[in-house]
């Protein structure tokens, strides 16, 4: 199953993509990827959201796996320290 991010993972779209990661959860099976590549805007809420829900995948054995990744979304959860949480390392 696949969520895309679209252009904005902020305080605006929080509830909008707990709702999509959600319903992608409930049908997941073992694997779950993520389109991030159109993100242009982020801040620290749309990273914890992230990061909440690859720890939620991590203890529930799902796989999560980043389809793409914008630069703004790579260089925003870098300047907070979150690139490794997220398995950001090969979109750098």
């Amino acid at each position: 199953m696949s969520v895309s991010l679209g252009e904005q993972v902020d305080i605006s779209q929080v509830l909008t993509l707990k709702e999509a990661f959600l319903n992608e959860l409930g049908e997941a099976g073992n694997a779950l990827s993520v389109q991030g590549g159109e993100v242009v805007r982020v801040d620290t809420s749309g990273l914890q959201l992230l990061l909440a829900v690859k720890r939620h995948c991590e203890k529930n054995n799902i796989e999560w796996t980043w389809e793409s990744v914008s630069d703004e979304l790579a260089h925003a959860a870098g300047v907070i320290g979150l690139t490794e949480q997220l398995a950001f390392n090969g979109f750098q």
